[in-house]
């Protein structure tokens, strides 16, 4: 894994995020939007190799871009973490998560939940990049 895309409208969990991971992966790029319509788009640009979605995000919410990111030829494959508060309903969230994300972070969550749910990635599992569901959870 060299690079990764987060897309979080909140600045201070976007940046949290990237502190966190280039702390433990000194060598990935990062790259950050704050919101669904701005992480298309570079997702678009960058093609990075895992992206981190927030599920609140201004205009397109993070299901909706996730499906987005799914349907794109450059993104189709590559695996994506959803990061979702625990106010919303945990059966419409597996709905969704079941048809488009890897994984799951619940906020709040600490550095050693977000490493555990990252280092699959980083370690190139196969059965992840070629679409096979790992719903990991706090």
């Amino acid at each position: 894994m060299k690079s990764i895309l987060i897309i979080e409208s909140d600045e201070a969990t976007r940046g949290a995020i990237c502190d966190l991971l280039q702390l433990e992966w000194p060598y990935l790029s990062m790259y950050t939007a704050d919101s669904g319509e701005s992480g298309v788009r570079v997702a678009q640009q960058k093609r990075p190799d895992l992206i981190l979605v927030g599920s609140d995000l201004p205009g397109m919410n993070g299901y909706q871009t996730a499906r987005t990111l799914r349907q794109m030829p450059e993104t189709t494959l590559t695996p994506l973490v959803a990061i979702t508060s625990s106010t919303f309903d945990r059966s419409q969230l597996m709905a969704s998560l079941c048809s488009t994300c890897n994984a799951w972070l619940l906020k709040p969550f600490s550095a050693q939940r977000l490493i555990q749910i990252i280092r699959p990635f980083a370690l190139h599992l196969p059965n992840l990049k070629q679409g096979h569901n790992s719903y990991l959870h706090s």
